[in-house]
């Protein structure tokens, strides 16, 4: 039936979809049907199934009820209709979402956890040009994790770094993306090449123009080469990213700054068509406070800028006691190189609390590891010093106040309260400024604000047409390395549409995507993998680098704690498997109407909710199954071939424990569900059909056997040896060694007993889907207290809305043929408000010419079915099928497992 509703002429099919509203009267409905986007073709899909084989994202298959896996592109059997496959997606995965740049974390975990590490580093590359750097400092969307609501965040910043160190152990580096041939003579000035300038570079280079980077220091990378101490990023490191971008066709020019000998109008007399200001924050903000002048006092930025070039601090730090005031990564970098240099105590006086750090935690932790102290809730107010020198910091006790600006409780000073440290070095780094010594020079009627330039939130333009500016220097700066890249990228296209002639601002905002929610149900704990790092004296006495990256397996089992929180993860590895061209991600969901004369409204019913009947050990035990589940290990198309086993270790049952009334005829459903106790009886005689050394026990309250076929039926089982107990029992207990089940329950006496099986049985009874009730709201139709379709007695198809009809076990519990029968029914009433129209909307089939093939020899196609154990258990299908191929005028032969089935059908087309 299935299939010749799908191949019928007049049958209009709307699969993956749903009502969203009905409107009108009997006779002239119209409806409004929203169809979800697939994110595949469907006249295009061949499914031949090449996109489920690379997908990197595995979930429970509901069609074998979680007893398998399935991709998140998937189709639910192989004789779906229509044959074509779907992607699922919950919305964008928090990790994702979270990163400013648009990095796509989920994507590159799935992919290191399926082992496709190139594919893994590719992907990231999209987004993010310097990974082995962003894998090293930026845990940004670790923050968002799901997973940190079962025990920790995945550990994304490690596996990003282990992706990009992944490239550096090949013999041949992976190549970057293709660059075209720089086949536009525009010339693109950036200034710096930090984050920011190298991304903008980056991005202009892949799109054919010649970018050129002016960068002021003799060796590039901007504040990542001197901001960042070596023990967190080496220069090695930096230099393999900036030549894999150097590789693409950028120009970099080190010790040539912007100012009085390199300004911008003589970047753009020299040709450049567009100048982007990537120029850093290389100052100090000041104390303000008395004593700041006094030697020993050492700007944050400055001290680390001559620790990684190599120079000594003009402050020797030595046997010094350091006091480093500020509580971000400049302050810690500040305090743990000044322990790598040798000083006697370092230390930390922040005016916050340790939770309101804008710090990843790893690096405090690092910090305290190292012997580091952090004194919080303390705020600088003097400075103290003899003969010039510093002697004494005073600070502040601080309390927490109101909220500020920043969404933290504000530091308010105790007054009259005081903490001093006799110290010999003080390193503020309370945050950063642009150094305008050369630079002011350079840029000419620039408009500043806070002392910072200020831009066009959506272009990144500034106040002089064709300069753009981001990254820290500007006013919408975020702080992180990630917020640079992202400025990065949406600057190469600013200067992309300002150099073609296009509108800045068009299109810029993409609508926001909903964020994937955690996932529902029982999450097991996976701790995180131990990150690898030195131990800390071997730490504290050099700046080698301190983490290692994970191993090939460590990364794996990283990866595998990812929830896939938002199911398909984007990676786009289906779009490259597709020859048909059919998957695209782009698609979205479509609404349709539809005038109609009259509506069935047929939903089915769901198996009753389990999860607060504990007693039965559902969901706990691997042994315990549902029916359904029960029928889809029977069947020849489940999860293990019709092969009779236990879920979790393949055992084959011999006891099997078959369980009625399992959600129904009780406190929450104290209807009968009807077919319960047949179908158990059913389960049980093809169980010992399949294995007939199988021992079956069924415990029932009632057998509902009415009429003479169900009694005939119920005396067959136990003709079979199918044991029949009279109870409902009390628990379910499971033997650890053997995961075997001990059911208690009370025999007719009332006298408590207990018997082992292998294997227990739910049978469930039925409720109303859960989405009924909204659906049911939409048609304008009630429904009784247990959320069935409320009917008339007398008039058991009819809905209380005019025109709608509904049958089947929306509107109580029944089994199949009571069902037909129903439909049978609705339909010839449905008809009714149809008559006027009869024959106006169909059309005829056409067929294909006839051909004469007489005098042609016969050709014979034989398609061996197996049907399940049906014949594939009394048959060698195979040899039959091999057989046929040697007959006489056999030009096809092969087997199936559904010879009635579509794809047959297709093959015979073909």
């Amino acid at each position: 039936k299935l299939v010749d509703c799908a191949r019928h002429n007049n049958i209009e099919l709307f699969t993956y979809s749903s009502v969203e509203a009905v409107s009108g009267e009997p006779g002239n409905f119209k409806v409004q049907v929203r169809c979800k986007s697939r994110y595949v073709d469907e006249a295009k899909c061949t499914g031949c199934g090449e996109c489920e084989k690379v997908c990197p994202v595995e979930r429970l298959n509901e069609f074998d009820r979680n007893l398998s896996a399935r991709k998140a592109i998937y189709r639910p059997f192989p004789q779906a209709t229509p044959n074509v496959f779907t992607i699922e997606k919950r919305g964008l995965s928090p990790c994702t979402d979270a990163c400013p740049a648009g990095c796509n974390a989920h994507g590159y975990v799935a992919l290191i956890r399926n082992r496709k590490f190139k594919e893994a580093l590719e992907l990231i590359r999209e987004t993010i040009p310097l990974p082995a750097i962003c894998g090293r400092v930026c845990g940004f969307c670790e923050e968002e994790c799901n997973r940190a609501n079962v025990e920790e965040a995945i550990r994304i910043r490690a596996l990003k770094r282990f992706a990009a160190d992944y490239e550096m152990t090949l013999q041949e580096p992976i190549e970057p993306p293709a660059v075209p041939a720089a086949d536009r003579k525009e010339k693109v000035a950036i200034i710096g090449s930090g984050p920011a300038g190298l991304t903008a570079a980056y991005d202009l280079a892949k799109q054919g123009y010649q970018p050129v980077i002016f960068e002021a220091m003799a060796t590039t990378g901007g504040m990542l080469r001197v901001g960042i101490p070596g023990y967190r990023l080496p220069d090695d490191i930096l230099d393999f990213e900036v030549d894999v971008i150097k590789k693409t066709g950028v120009e970099i020019r080190t010790n040539t700054p912007l100012g009085p000998d390199l300004t911008i109008d003589d970047l753009l007399n020299q040709g450049f068509k567009a100048i982007f200001l990537a120029v850093g924050t290389h100052t100090n903000r000041l104390l303000r406070i008395e004593g700041e002048e006094l030697e020993g006092v050492l700007s944050g930025v400055a001290f680390l800028r001559d620790v990684n070039s190599g120079k000594m601090p003009k402050t020797p730090i030595k046997d010094k006691v350091v006091a480093v005031i500020g509580g971000g990564n400049t302050a810690v970098d500040a305090v743990r190189s000044a322990l790598r240099l040798g000083a006697k105590e370092a230390f930390i006086v922040y005016r916050r609390t340790k939770e309101q750090m804008p710090l990843n935690p790893e690096e405090r932790e690092a910090a305290e590891e190292e012997g580091i102290k952090i004194h919080y809730l303390l705020a600088p107010i003097k400075i103290n010093g003899q003969d010039g020198k510093v002697t004494e910091l005073v600070c502040n006790q601080m309390t927490l106040g109101e909220v500020d600006r920043s969404g933290r409780r504000r530091p308010v000073p105790i007054e009259g309260k005081t903490t001093s440290f006799p110290v010999d070095v003080i390193i503020p780094a309370l945050g950063q400024g642009v150094d305008y010594t050369l630079f002011e020079a350079g840029v000419g009627d620039l408009a500043l604000k806070w002392d910072l330039i200020d831009v066009d939130p959506v272009t990144l333009q500034t106040n002089i047409p064709g300069v753009f500016a981001g990254g820290d220097a500007t006013t919408i700066s975020g702080g992180y390395v990630v917020h640079a890249i992202a400025h990065g990228h949406e600057v190469a296209i600013s200067i992309d549409r300002y150099i073609r002639g296009d509108d800045l601002a068009s299109n810029r905002k993409a609508s926001p995507r909903q964020v994937a929610a955690m996932p529902e149900g029982f999450i097991s704990q996976k701790p995180p993998q131990p990150l690898p790092l030195l131990g800390v004296p071997e730490r504290t006495t050099s700046f080698k680098e301190v983490e290692a990256a994970l191993s090939e397996d460590e990364a794996v089992k990283e990866a595998s704690r990812c929830l896939d929180c938002g199911v398909c993860c984007e990676c786009l590895q289906c779009v490259a498997a597709c020859e048909a061209k059919a998957v695209n991600h782009d698609l979205t969901d479509t609404v349709e109407e539809l005038h109609v004369g009259s509506i069935l409204f047929i939903p089915g019913c769901s198996l009753s909710d389990l999860s607060n009947r504990y007693q039965y050990g559902y969901a706990k035990f691997p042994s315990v199954v549902t029916s359904l589940q029960f029928e889809r290990i029977l069947s020849a198309s489940g999860p293990f071939g019709g092969h009779i086993q236990r879920p979790a270790d393949g055992k084959e049952p011999k006891r099997l424990a078959f369980i009625q009334c399992v959600g129904s005829r009780d406190e929450e459903h104290d209807y009968c569900s009807s077919v319960c106790c047949m179908y158990a009886l059913k389960e049980a005689i093809i169980a010992k059909e399949h294995d007939p050394d199988i021992h079956c026990d069924i415990f029932y309250m009632d057998i509902r056997a009415h009429g003479k076929g169900f009694d005939a039926y119920y005396d067959r089982a136990k003709e079979l040896g199918i044991n029949f107990t009279r109870c409902r029992p009390v628990k379910v207990e499971e033997l650890k060694d053997s995961k075997d089940l001990r059911i208690g329950y009370l025999d007719d006496d009332g006298v408590y007993k207990t018997k082992e099986f292998d294997m227990a049985v739910l049978s469930v009874g039925f409720q109303p889907p859960a989405e009924t009730k909204t659906m049911a709201e939409k048609l304008g139709i009630s429904t009784d207290a247990y959320g069935f379709a409320a009917t008339n007695p007398f008039d058991p198809i009819a809905s209380s809305r005019e025109g709608i009809y509904v049958c089947g076990p929306f509107s109580e519990p029944k089994d199949i043929p009571e069902t037909v029968m129903e439909a049978s029914s609705a339909s010839s009433q449905a008809m009714v408000y149809l008559a006027d129209a009869r024959g106006t909307e169909v059309s005829e089939p056409e067929l294909p010419p006839e051909k004469d093939v007489r005098g042609e020899p016969p050709r014979i196609g034989v398609f061996v079915c197996h049907c399940g154990k049906n014949i594939g258990g009394y048959v060698d299908v195979p040899s039959v099928a091999e057989y046929a191929k040697t007959l006489p005028h056999v030009v096809y032969a092969d087997e199936n497992l559904y010879t009635c089935s579509s794809d047959t059908q297709e093959i015979l087309k073909a």
